[in-house]
């Protein structure tokens, strides 16, 4: 049995998918039937855009190949720490932000008739989703993450560019 995934929306690429609550069950899945190898289709080269939290799918995709079993919560939190550093908080923070008021606009789009209940490619989160003060939030959580790197003293400028950048 060969194990095909879908890490992205396709006709959205650079909208929030978050598939990450249903990863360990469907791995789960897979190595209960003899699941032997694994395919997905995702974006991470960036020509189009980039799944949000690109680096951390691709870690927990990986991780929960080798052990279906694993917590999730548990990979989320290492991965932040090992790629966030002093930002880590922050980023989760702003992770688990996304994914909170994100599920609450999929949710209100399902009651509104906007989607049906299955994964539809033409709904966008645009300005009538994205309102301007949950931008402001997502902004300041982002600017506590930024001024912890930059005011860190354990850094040089290299690695401050290099977390600034991810």
């Amino acid at each position: 049995i060969i194990g095909y995934m879908y890490g992205n929306n396709f006709g959205t690429m650079a909208e929030w998918f978050d598939d990450f609550s249903s990863l360990p069950a469907n791995y789960q899945f897979y190595a209960s039937n003899g699941n032997a190898e694994w395919a997905f289709s995702e974006n991470s080269s960036g020509i189009k855009g980039s799944v949000s939290f690109q680096a951390l799918r691709s870690y927990v995709y990986s991780k929960l190949q080798w052990n279906p079993y694993l917590d999730l919560d548990d990979l989320i939190d290492d991965f932040m720490h090992s790629y966030y550093k002093v930002a880590a908080p922050y980023l989760k923070e702003y992770f688990e932000y996304c994914r909170m008021y994100y599920a609450s606009k999929m949710h209100d789009a399902e009651i509104s008739g906007l989607l049906d209940g299955k994964m539809n490619t033409t709904f966008v989160f645009g300005s009538t989703v994205n309102d301007y003060n949950t931008v402001l939030q997502m902004g300041n959580i982002l600017s506590k993450a930024l001024k912890a790197i930059e005011n860190s003293s354990i850094y040089t400028e290299y690695e401050k560019t290099k977390l600034i950048n991810r």
